[in-house]
């Protein structure tokens, strides 16, 4: 069987981080990706992987770097045409949506996996008869949607009650003052040594937390689980869960011989149930009961998706390049974690100098005439780049004036520099603010915070400060989740407030 697993990769997400873990612990190599998911491999560097979400505990860094098979834009075109692929999964469709009309063309519905995983309960109505689609945080029973929760890998399961010393776990979800845990070693040996902990409802209902937890023998109470909807977390034991929270709140004693029993059950549930492994085992369970309802997807429209993030930025840095009247040219890059748009670009001859705050993130394969290399600062040896991108880096210079002196060394006079900017003056921020939250929407996965904040106009006057001259701009990453979100994106003179993402093109000179 051969798999292809498409998402952007450009940082944790833990349903489509469990359903590719478990897809490689079940299939190896068989599986083929679209993008490198670099942080789910043994080559993440243990320095960069508490600047991971959830400080990369339970998921990251865990699969064989032997396994990994990702294959070229052009490749993958050719496979997919050709039917190479048993099926075809897309690990968060919500999120990348690459290929979709070429495979729509090439496959039929039972092969085509959708896998949906946001907080938020909508769904791509056009997409449930186009694959299987499967909902995470699914509130009401709905056809052709399948729930789906997330999962943990076999190997973070205990084999044998721990020891308890206490009775209450330390962490305590969402007292801040209680997430004192910087190692997963440390974080697990909480559970470990208590005899409960406490868990629920935070932005959706499925919590990684519920599962490590159980996991390493502890048992959760989890205060609002009877509140859950049935269509979610579908293969978690509530009931056994339920039972739990009444006995704790009603200070029903649990003697030790019945707290030794629970924990066991408990154990073996989750060894059976709620492994990545065991998450597989349930997708292709249904692919298989069900595939004969969806053999056909020519008769209705996909929806509209927004442009793959990856392949939006190539095309800019391949525009660029075209403009660049030299057979040889050279493209210097520097981005805070993913550089996945650059195995994207079509431009032949080049020489890619890129750098990432994440160096585990530049273990890419590369189309074969791209010669690329890794630089770490801003010495090239007197080497000048033809394309220079600036990839979400300025928001997170704290001396932003010294690092764009080091970019000037960099560039000539007809150098195209790239600036991709998260959009300060936008209506994500704006509700944000009013929401007290501060945290400008978690754009990217970085090592610290945004210290600068950018608009269009003001990025204009701080480039020009260094004589750099405006060339063009284009708004990006528009938030699509609401039906006012999606009204005010029409609205041309909107598009820079409605925006998440600005990308601008600065040089030293006038075209």
């Amino acid at each position: 069987m051969k798999i292809l697993f498409i998402s952007n990769s450009n940082q944790p997400d833990y349903l489509c981080d469990s359903v590719y873990h478990g897809l490689k612990s079940s299939f190896g190599k068989e599986v083929e990706a679209a993008n490198d998911m670099w942080y789910m491999y043994d080559t993440l560097l243990e320095n960069e992987r508490s600047y991971l979400y959830g400080r990369g505990f339970t998921l990251y860094g865990l699969l064989n770097s032997d396994l990994k098979v990702v294959v070229s834009f052009t490749d993958i075109q050719k496979k997919i045409a050709a039917n190479y692929y048993t099926y075809i999964i897309y690990g968060s469709i919500q999120q990348c949506s690459l290929f979709l009309e070429t495979v729509s063309q090439h496959y039929t519905a039972d092969k085509i996996i959708f896998i949906d995983g946001e907080d938020r309960i909508a769904v791509h109505q056009k997409l449930l008869k186009k694959g299987f689609y499967f909902k995470r945080e699914l509130a009401n029973k709905q056809a052709s949607v399948y729930p789906i929760s997330f999962a943990i890998p076999a190997e973070k399961i205990v084999n044998a009650i721990p020891k308890k010393e206490r009775d209450w776990a330390i962490n305590y979800p969402g007292k801040l003052y209680t997430y004192v845990h910087q190692t997963e070693a440390s974080y697990y040996s909480d559970y470990q040594a208590s005899k409960f902990a406490a868990t629920f409802k935070k932005e959706g209902w499925d919590c990684l937390r519920h599962y490590e937890i159980l996991a390493n023998g502890c048992l959760p109470y989890f205060k609002d689980i009877e509140e859950c909807p049935a269509e979610t977390m579908v293969n978690f034991p509530k009931h056994i869960v339920s039972d739990i929270k009444r006995k704790i709140e009603g200070n029903t004693p649990i003697p030790e011989t019945e707290y030794q029993e629970l924990v066991n059950v408990l154990l073996d549930y989750t060894r059976t149930h709620l492994t990545t492994q065991a998450l597989i085992k349930y997708i292709f369970g249904i692919v298989k009961k069900d595939s004969m309802l969806f053999k056909d997807n020519s008769d209705n429209e996909l929806p509209v998706f927004k442009q793959d993030e990856a392949l939006f930025k190539a095309s800019h840095i391949d525009d660029a390049l075209k403009r660049i009247n030299k057979p040889d040219k050279t493209l210097v890059h520097f981005g805070i974690s993913s550089v996945q748009q650059l195995r994207y670009l079509r431009t032949g001859g080049l020489t890619v100098y890129a750098h990432s705050i994440f160096k585990s993130a530049l273990n890419l394969q590369w189309p074969a005439d791209i010669k690329f290399n890794i630089n770490s600062d801003f010495n090239l040896n007197g080497i000048k780049a033809d394309v220079l991108v600036l990839d979400m880096t300025l928001s997170y210079q704290e001396d932003v004036i010294t690092y764009m002196q080091n970019i000037l060394k960099l560039i000539h006079r007809d150098t195209k520099v790239i600036l991709i900017i998260p959009n300060y003056k936008s209506l994500s921020t704006v509700i944000g603010f009013l929401k007290n939250d501060l945290k400008f929407g978690r754009l990217t996965l970085a090592k610290g915070s945004q210290v600068n904040f950018y608009s269009r106009k003001s990025l204009i006057k701080f480039m020009s400060s260094f004589n750099l001259i405006y060339k063009n701009s284009v708004p990006y990453d528009f938030d699509e989740s609401h039906i006012v979100k999606r009204t005010l994106n029409k609205l041309s003179k909107l598009k820079y407030f409605t925006c998440k993402k600005i990308l601008m093109e600065v040089g030293l000179e006038d075209e």
